[in-house]
This record gives structure tokens, C-alpha cells and sequence, in this order.
């Protein structure tokens, strides 16, 4: 625990991703983006032409599959790439031009979906019948486009709109440099009296401690840096609510919940039957914290003591490879195939494994058709881990 983190160069290559399985070298990247920057002309002359025939428009919605397919895989490297270390200014200038490029192919192909929704009803039915099984492929896509018809706009709006998603994104961007590149921690004591590295992925093991004041240095060491950073913070949100703003009212949505919602087509009573239901079992969530307390033995509960296990036994150390052996064992019931590519992906550097000095915090799980998954944590050696 009170090793300082290591820099992205100094992790053993066995503990990273191999990123390679993309592209094996920079260059092959750098070659595609040119490639597909340059290919964009290819896309934009079935402007004004889709509903000249079937050939036309399906000619059109393949080209943009093979475009957004390698757009996609560009994209994910890139931001993959920021994601190991955001203090390096060349993985910086790989997701600012991986943006860029987004920002392009968003404006070349942003005809489609009004130039669509144009089309007589009876001329897009008129094609489809004409070529079943080649548009078979597009069906949920054209499902979707009829279903937010009303929240598209017209072929220049659109065009317009899709320039300024560099713009939206801004807030995200600022606190993902802010947060994973810039933020420091102060040194804590931990259990043992020895003074330690606090980091985002640390906090969490800290606030497991049985020892109360470890956890209540780490809670505050740890806000009181946000804290430090609270107008930059509370004006990068206020952008992003900005926007959000911006675009349900350009949509002709009622709110920026319901667009949030539009894409998953999930009804505003789903969330509010979640909210309502979350607030109707609030007094079970505080008879929990009156037990936690109690158990605890403390005459004031903190956040910082809504972690830490009330059990001892509850207090144990599960190393990586141990937690890929239980995993593994808990999800044979999958069947083999499930298995057998899940152990694939456990042996063959598909994981990120531990945290290193400029990388995101959290977990996930990411990757773009045609390339296998990756997942990127930050292993504590704790349950939750």
C-alpha cells in the first residue's frame, strides 16, 4: 500500500493491456485516419440522391457502416490510449484528433437521417420490398429513425448541429484532464502508522479500514482536494447541464431527461417509477444505517464509515489471480463458449490490471467491432476489486 505509483513506463507489460491487438504500430493508425479523413468525399456524394433508387440508398448506408467501423476502432484506441496515462501530451493529441475526426464524419454523413425521414413513406417501402435481404440489416436502424422523426431536424440544422459536438464534449474533457491528469492527493497514515500515497483507487481500500481515523483522513484528504478545485468543477458542470439544455431544446424535446432517455427508447415513467420507488424504501436504507451504526459502535456515522466491513472475516485480501480463479469459477455456468472466452481474454492481456500514475479510475468495459473487448481496472486486491 505504500508504494508510490508507478509511471505507465515502469508496469510490468504482463499487468497492461496489449493495445497492439488494434494496431501493431502507431504508424498503421496514423495511415488509417489519413485514410478515412480522406475517404469522407465518398459518403457525401449520395447527398441529395437517396431516394433516386434502393441501389442508392443501400449503396449509401453500407458506405457509412465501413466508415463508422473504422472510425469506431480509431477512436477507441485513441481515447484507450488517454486513458493508460492523460499526462502524455502525444495520447492528449491522439484523442483531440480522434475527436476531430468524429466531428468530421458526423458532419459528412448528417444528410442521411433527414434525407430519410423526407422520403415519401411509400418510396422508402417501395425499396425496401425491392431488396429484402440486403436491408434486412437495417431494420432496427430505420425502426429508430421513424421513431425520432419529430426530434430530427433538417439536412443544414443537422449538419450544423453535428460541428458543435466538439463543443459539448468540452466539459467531459476538461474534468477527465482535471480529475485522471492534474489532481493530486496528500500523503495519509494508514493502519500500521506509515505514511501512504492516497489515490482515487486507494480511497476505496481506505475506507474498508476497521481503523476509524485512516478512513476519516482518507474521506477528507480526498474531498477536501475536490474541494480545492470546486469553482473550476462547478462551472465544468454547469456547461455540460448547458448543453444538455442546448440540444433538448434544439430537439424539440420537453427535457434534457427525456432526450437522455430517447436513444434507449425508455419511457420518462420507467425513471420515475425507479425514483419513486427508491424514495418509498428510504426507511429500510436508514434502519441499515441505524444497525451500522449501532455495530460499529459510534455515536455519530460518517460516510466515511459506510464501508468498512462489520464483520472481521469480511476483511480479506483477494490477490488478481486469485480473483480470476473466481471468477472464472463462478461463471462456468455460463457454459464453455462463455468460459472459453473468458479465459482467453484472462491470458491474453485483455485487461489493465493496476493503477498507474495519470490513469482514469474506475472500471470498464470497452472495445468496437471487430477487435475483442478490453477491460481496464484498477485492482486493490479487495472484493470489490
Amino acid at each position: 500500500m505504500n508504494t508510490p505509483l508507478k509511471a505507465r513506463t515502469d508496469m510490468e507489460q504482463e499487468y497492461k493491456w496489449n493495445i497492439e491487438d488494434y494496431y501493431a504500430t502507431l504508424t498503421q493508425w496514423e495511415e488509417l485516419y489519413s485514410t478515412l479523413k480522406n475517404s469522407l468525399d465518398e459518403i457525401t456524394v449520395y447527398e441529395n440522391h437517396l431516394g433516386d433508387s434502393a441501389e442508392t440508398l443501400l449503396n449509401c448506408l453500407n458506405k457509412n457502416s465501413q466508415l463508422s467501423l473504422t472510425l469506431d476502432q480509431l477512436y477507441t484506441y485513441a481515447h484507450m490510449k488517454l486513458h493508460e496515462d492523460s499526462t502524455l501530451g502525444s495520447s492528449q493529441s491522439l484523442a483531440g484528433r480522434a475527436d476531430n475526426l468524429l466531428v468530421a464524419y458526423s458532419t459528412a454523413i448528417s444528410f442521411i437521417t433527414p434525407e430519410i425521414l423526407e422520403m415519401p413513406t411509400e418510396t422508402l417501402e417501395k425499396f425496401l420490398s425491392e431488396k429484402p435481404e440486403e436491408f434486412k440489416i437495417y431494420a432496427h436502424y430505420f425502426h429508430t429513425l421513424l421513431r425520432q422523426k419529430e426530434h430530427t431536424l433538417s439536412p443544414k440544422e443537422e449538419a450544423l448541429l453535428a460541428q458543435t459536438s466538439e463543443l459539448s464534449a468540452s466539459p467531459q474533457n476538461i474534468f477527465t484532464m482535471l480529475n485522471d491528469g492534474d489532481m493530486e492527493f496528500p500523503m495519509i497514515e494508514d493502519e500500521n502508522g506509515e505514511s501512504v500515497e492516497l489515490t482515487k483507487s486507494r480511497y476505496v481500500t481506505f475506507l474498508e479500514s476497521p481503523n476509524r481515523k485512516v478512513r476519516e483522513d482518507a474521506f477528507k484528504a480526498l474531498y477536501s482536494t475536490y474541494s480545492s478545485q470546486k469553482n473550476t468543477l462547478a462551472a465544468t458542470y454547469s456547461s455540460s447541464v448547458k448543453s444538455d439544455v442546448f440540444y433538448s431544446k434544439i430537439r424539440n424535446y420537453d427535457s434534457s431527461l427525456q432526450m437522455a432517455l430517447a436513444d434507449d427508447n425508455i419511457p420518462l415513467s420507467v425513471y420515475d417509477t425507479l425514483i419513486e420507488t427508491v424514495h418509498d424504501h428510504l426507511p429500510l436504507l436508514h434502519r441499515y444505517v441505524a444497525i451500522r451504526k449501532k455495530e460499529l459502535g459510534v455515536s455519530e456515522l460518517h460516510m466515511y464509515d459506510l464501508y468498512t466491513p462489520l464483520v472481521s472475516e469480511a476483511d480479506v485480501k483477494i490477490t488478481y489471480e486469485e480473483a480470476k480463479t473466481k471468477v472464472s469459477k463462478s461463471l462456468e455456468i455460463l457454459g464453455k463458449t462463455y468460459s472459453d472466452a473468458l479465459t482467453k481474454g484472462m491470458n491474453s492481456n485483455w485487461i489493465d490490471i493496476y493503477e498507474n500514475k495519470g490513469k482514469r479510475g474506475g472500471a470498464y468495459s470497452w472495445g468496437s467491432y471487430g477487435v475483442h473487448p478490453f477491460v481496464l481496472l484498477n485492482h486493490t486486491d479487495t472484493i470489490n476489486s
